[in-house]
């Protein structure tokens, strides 16, 4: 796919996630301000290099991307959906049915990392 059809897609990926922005509640301001981050971040490059003692961890992370526990939080006046974690009581069948082997006390600290990390960029859009 070509820089351009995938810029297209990006916008329009954007509007969406604006959008749901809306829809859950956040002021005018705060989606104003995710419109302003997210014209302003880079293109994620469609491959990037990971050192070998990740390639384990991040495979299994990226394998795990449907397995999050989300919350739906609400009052009168908003609502919100917030990730409260990975499902680690899934990690052992993740691993195995994606044929990545056993997991490694590093490997899970290392995912923990991920995790850590991916919930404290989705709790930057929401402020």
């Amino acid at each position: 796919m070509g820089r351009r059809q995938n810029a297209e897609l990006l916008d329009s990926d954007v509007e969406a996630m604006l959008e749901d922005l809306a829809a859950f509640g956040y002021s005018q301001e705060q989606i104003d301000k995710a419109r302003a981050d997210m014209q302003t971040a880079p293109i994620a490059p469609s491959a990037f290099d990971v050192h070998p003692d990740n390639v384990f961890a991040v495979r299994l992370f990226l394998a795990m991307q449907s397995q999050w526990h989300w919350v739906a939080l609400s009052t009168w006046s908003t609502a919100q959906i917030r990730a409260m974690g990975l499902k680690y009581e899934v990690l052992d069948l993740t691993a195995r049915l994606e044929g990545l082997g056993e997991i490694g006390t590093d490997d899970f600290r290392r995912i923990r990392i991920m995790e850590a990390e991916a919930m404290h960029a989705w709790s930057e859009v929401r402020t």
